[in-house]
């Protein structure tokens, strides 16, 4: 019998971070790419960047089925944004991962 595999959210919360957001999908799709047994979601919470962020994101989902996002009409700040992303995790488990990559998605395992 085949084990299911477990489904980690890494969950990101973003503020005008454009150039960043490419970055973040290659290092989280390379880690898991090595990691048997798991997948991944990668939701981008947009705290309503106001540079081109969003569409980078967009773009980004429309050619990967693991890329999620969710848009704000306006900035909630941080702790709020953070706290959301947790909670609309749908996966096995969630992971926090900040777009600026403070700490690399490397870590995850």
């Amino acid at each position: 019998m085949t084990e299911q595999k477990k489904t980690v959210s890494v969950v990101v919360p973003i503020f005008n971070e454009e150039k960043m957001v490419s970055e973040v999908f290659s290092r989280v799709k390379k880690v898991f790419s090595s990691l048997e047994g798991y997948d991944f979601e990668l939701v981008f919470f947009d705290d309503g960047s106001t540079d081109g962020t969003r569409a980078a994101i967009e773009e980004l989902s429309a050619q990967n089925e693991n890329v999620k996002a969710v848009f704000y009409t306006r900035n909630y700040g941080y702790l709020k944004n953070t706290f959301y992303c947790v909670q609309q995790a749908k996966g096995d488990c969630a992971v926090i991962l900040h777009a600026d990559l403070q700490n690399p998605p490397e870590l995850i395992p």
